[in-house]
């Protein structure tokens, strides 16, 4: 099966993450709409269209609203991140039923049972991603800008796209997620298929430019065309599905030492 279609088939699980993304979304947006009317005490708060500038403005005279807005910003980004996290094996199993046939009997169980893995692998690429960064970082002092701007680009790529394949080993091929060398050895089979290693770093590449989109649009109409950012947050979380499905379709990779456990206990 190809991996459009693969991803096509999770749509409604990919309709039920987008929807949770909104209400992380709108809890921020609560939030921020809160502080902000706080700071204004009698005033009136301005329309949608006009309360990103208001926010600015108050933020300047206001050290306490610029501070409870930069947490509340920094809480919904992590938020998102650990409900994409939990989340995503229930993603990937669901897929997998319609990758191998196998149906979606036992979702939930399978799910549970890589969960701990997943959270594991994670934690390590993240390690590992920091490392790279600094070492990259430290390294690349003398070169012009624009090189090192791209080299690190190029290296947060490569890690986002070894953390997928780490990922679906994990879940669907038994690899052992609590090991850091299952973390390295996705990079090192990643960078052996330059094919799929190019595919996960563009679809990677083309959610960031469609966060930069949602942003945009938030920044030109103040919030007053919000289903415009929301269409472009289901093209992102679309894009995230197609990611898996390729890691996917990879098929299981040499990551398993003799040690490892059998293939679904994912941890």
């Amino acid at each position: 099966m190809s991996v459009l279609r693969t991803a096509w088939a999770a749509g409604p699980l990919v309709l039920a993450l987008w929807a949770v993304e909104l209400v992380v979304a709108a809890a921020a947006g609560g939030a921020v709409r809160a502080m902000t009317t706080m700071a204004m005490n009698e005033y009136a708060l301005p329309p949608d269209g006009r309360l990103l500038l208001a926010i600015a403005e108050l933020g300047e005279i206001d050290p306490a609203l610029r501070a409870g807005l930069g947490a509340s910003l920094v809480a919904s980004l992590v938020l998102g991140l650990v409900l994409w996290t939990v989340l995503t094996p229930l993603l990937v199993v669901w897929m997998q039923g319609t990758h191998d046939g196998t149906g979606r009997d036992g979702l939930v169980v399978r799910w549970a049972r890589s969960l701990g893995g997943v959270v594991a692998t994670t934690a390590w690429h993240l390690l590992l991603r920091v490392v790279l960064l600094v070492v990259l970082v430290t390294s690349l002092g003398p070169l012009p800008r624009s090189v090192a701007a791209g080299s690190v680009v190029l290296v947060v790529l490569v890690c986002g796209a070894a953390l997928d394949v780490a990922r679906v080993q994990v879940i669907v091929h038994g690899a052992r997620g609590t090991s850091v060398r299952t973390a390295l050895a996705a990079f090192v089979q990643l960078l052996r298929r330059p094919g799929p290693l190019a595919v996960l770093a563009v679809l990677h590449l083309g959610q960031w430019l469609l966060a930069g989109v949602v942003l945009a649009i938030a920044l030109r109409t103040g919030g007053s065309a919000p289903w415009a950012a929301r269409g472009v947050a289901l093209a992102a979380v679309s894009l995230a599905a197609i990611r898996l499905a390729v890691a996917l379709g990879m098929g299981p990779l040499p990551m398993r030492g003799p040690a490892s456990p059998r293939a679904g206990d994912g941890a």
